[in-house]
C-alpha cells in the first residue's frame, strides 16, 4: 500500500472504476477531487495497493481546513472525504494510511504538518475504531455539521 498525490492523467481510468455505494459519511472521489482541484490549500491523496490500483481516496486539506475546527497553524492538516473502494474495503487499508502517514506528508505535502485533524459523524463506529487504531484521540465531541453530529479526533507526528 501507498499513498501518492492523485494525478488525472495517471488515475483517471481507476477513478471511473471506482466503486462506492454509500455516501452516508463521506463524499465521491470525483467531488473530492474536484474541490482539490479549485483549491490549493487542499490536495487529492490516491491510496493505492501493492499492484499500483487505486483502492481508496482523501483530501489533505491545509489552512482553512483544520480553521473549521478550531486548529489554526501551520502545522494541522484536514483528512477530508476519506473512501476505500467498495471492493477493498475490511483489507485494512484505511488503518495503514494512517498508521503512519507523515512520511509522505511532510515529504510529498508540506514539511510543516506536524498534526491531523479529521471529523467522524457519531454515528460512524466503524470509522470511529479504524482511527482510533490508527492513534487518533477525540479532541472534540458534538460538533454539528450539516451531515450530522461529528467527533474531532486528532493524531500527532511522534517523530
Amino acid at each position: 500500500m501507498k499513498l501518492e498525490r492523485y494525478d488525472i492523467e495517471k488515475h483517471h481510468k481507476d477513478m471511473a472504476d471506482f466503486q462506492l455505494s454509500d455516501t452516508t459519511y463521506t463524499d465521491t472521489p470525483e467531488n473530492v477531487a474536484q474541490s482539490a482541484k479549485a483549491d490549493p490549500n487542499r490536495h487529492a491523496i490516491a491510496i493505492l495497493n501493492d499492484e499500483d490500483k487505486l483502492v481508496g481516496f482523501f483530501c489533505l486539506h491545509l489552512a482553512e481546513g483544520p480553521e473549521t475546527y478550531g486548529f489554526k497553524g501551520e502545522h494541522y492538516a484536514l483528512i477530508r472525504g476519506l473512501s476505500i473502494d467498495d471492493r477493498y474495503r475490511r483489507k485494512g487499508y484505511a488503518s495503514k494510511v494512517f498508521s503512519d502517514p507523515f512520511l509522505f506528508i511532510q515529504s510529498q505535502i508540506d514539511g510543516r504538518i506536524t498534526h491531523l485533524i479529521l471529523a467522524v459523524n457519531e454515528k460512524n463506529i466503524p470509522a470511529q475504531k479504524t482511527y482510533i487504531k490508527a492513534g487518533f484521540d477525540v479532541l472534540k465531541r458534538g460538533v454539528s455539521e450539516s451531515r450530522g453530529t461529528l467527533l474531532v479526533m486528532g493524531k500527532r507526528c511522534l517523530n
